[in-house]
Parts: C-alpha cells; structure tokens; sequence
C-alpha cells in the first residue's frame, strides 16, 4: 500500500466490485457528511442512505 493511502474495498455477499488506493472516502452519516483520511481517528457512528464518494 502506497504511504499515506487508505484501502479501499467495495464488497458485495457475491464478489468483491473494487480495491483501490484512495486519498479520502466521503460517506453520508445522520449528523452530516464524514469525509475520512488516511490515519484517521477511530469513529464509530451511524450512516444514512446515500452516496459515497472517494479521491
């Protein structure tokens, strides 16, 4: 994995849709839009219903 990189990995109960080295991945939560960093703190919260993005 390249430095500074997180691992991305779209999965579904059938196959695996992506891995990819991304910069950010920006996913909607109920008090707002996360947009998440390579190192990163820990977060545990609750996503809505949406779409992600990611750099």
């Amino acid at each position: 994995m390249a430095e500074n990189k997180l691992q991305l990995s779209i999965v579904t109960p059938d196959r695996l849709v992506l891995t990819e080295e991304v910069d950010q991945v920006n996913v909607p939560g109920v008090e707002g839009d996360l947009g998440i960093l390579y190192d990163h703190a820990p977060i545990l919260t609750t996503m809505r219903p949406g779409r992600f993005s990611y750099e």
